[in-house]
């Protein structure tokens, strides 16, 4: 069995005030730490109001921004517009294409055959 002598009980002292000495440096070198980072967000972002302006100043930037995308919407649609008109002249176009090829062909028949009606009547 273990005998707690004075000597042990002095080293046992000596050991809980060195582990209280270690405790009490490494709170105050945290402490110093948070005041520094502290110091530094209050040095690097300034003041409330001022935080507050540069948070209006970047909502008025995006608010030029969500109005130049609108301009680009709206030229968008305008073009779109556009090319729907040019599609449908295209597409008239290509009807009245279409009845010509149908009208040429009808004529072209009719001649070949008024041809061949010919020769055979001057045949006979």
């Amino acid at each position: 069995m273990d005998s707690w002598n004075d000597d042990r009980l002095d080293e046992l002292n000596r050991r809980v005030d060195d582990g209280f000495k270690e405790m009490k440096e490494g709170f105050a070198r945290v402490d110093r730490e948070m005041k520094e980072g502290f110091q530094w967000a209050d040095e690097r972002f300034a003041t409330k109001e001022e935080m507050n302006r540069r948070f209006d100043d970047v909502d008025q930037r995006f608010s030029e921004v969500d109005r130049r995308f609108d301009e680009v919407d709206r030229r968008f649609s305008e073009v779109d517009l556009s090319f729907k008109a040019v599609l449908s002249q295209l597409e008239r176009v290509n009807d009245r294409l279409d009845g010509f090829v149908r009208i040429t062909f009808v004529a072209a028949v009719g001649m070949f055959g008024a041809v061949i009606v010919a020769s055979l009547n001057s045949a006979l």
